[in-house]
């Protein structure tokens, strides 16, 4: 098994350079940390996308009741 270590700015942290600054190993537990990180960011991003979508499926509820009773409505103002 092979591991590319690409250093990145932000990330400078998870790799362990020689003195001449050359990448010689990466340090995991930085590199868990930060896949934990992310992995939690994006959690809460699908997270708050599931309550908007819960909203908008509320609404849509909404929306079917009311053109139900419009219909019926325009149904009752039709017969007379």
């Amino acid at each position: 098994m092979f591991i590319i270590v690409v250093p990145l700015p932000q990330f400078g942290h998870s790799s362990v350079h020689d003195k001449n600054g050359q990448i010689y190993g990466v340090r995991y537990e930085a590199v868990n940390a930060m896949l934990l990180n992310e992995f939690r960011k994006q959690h809460e991003v699908v997270l708050q996308q599931q309550k908007k979508i819960e909203a908008l499926e509320v609404g849509q509820m909404d929306y079917a009741a009311l053109a139900a009773r419009l219909e019926a409505l325009e149904k009752v103002v039709a017969s007379k």
